[in-house]
């Protein structure tokens, strides 16, 4: 099924197959950011709506066949994207830019410990706790513990104790 998205809404346009997900072509904006998104989420086709009639044709022939189709356009701006994650540390391994106190105190956070058991569990107080929790979310640029915890759990900090 080809989609063609733009704004808020994702309309049907065109049958191309199969309705899975996975052999779903996504037509976007040119101004629209979230082509990794839909990648991510298992779409095998995307381009951006301004392509010619020829490549959206491709596109579908590439998918109907199990391949993977992307706009040159839209590849490249894909390209930049994960160059410019890849340069951000933290988004590579936000476990290297904590300390060993830091990797500690975010096991135990990512478990959803509050401070006070925290401070309990490291023998710490929990004005030294409330520090360290702190300079987690900065390092990893995060607001909230919960966020904190999701990245933390994406890197196995949740599961396994660091000690380095």
């Amino acid at each position: 099924m080809v989609h063609a998205v733009g704004g808020s809404t994702t309309q049907p346009i065109f049958v191309a197959g199969s309705s899975e997900l996975t052999k779903t072509i996504i037509v976007l904006e040119p101004s629209n950011p979230d082509g990794m998104k839909y990648l991510r989420a298992g779409v095998l086709g995307v381009l951006y709506a301004d392509c010619e009639i020829k490549q959206l044709a491709r596109a579908i022939d590439a998918v109907r066949n199990g391949d993977c189709y992307l706009s040159r356009d839209l590849g490249r701006a894909l390209a930049e994207q994960l160059q410019r994650q890849q340069g951000d540390p933290v988004r590579r391994d936000p476990t290297r830019v904590l300390t060993e106190r830091e990797l500690q105190v975010a096991h135990l956070l990512a478990k959803g410990h509050p401070n006070r058991i925290i401070a309990q569990e490291l023998a710490m107080s929990q004005a030294t706790t409330k520090f360290r929790v702190s300079n987690i979310l900065h390092k990893l640029k995060v607001q909230t513990r919960a966020q904190a915890a999701s990245v933390l759990t994406r890197y196995t900090v949740a599961v396994t104790p660091v000690s380095r």
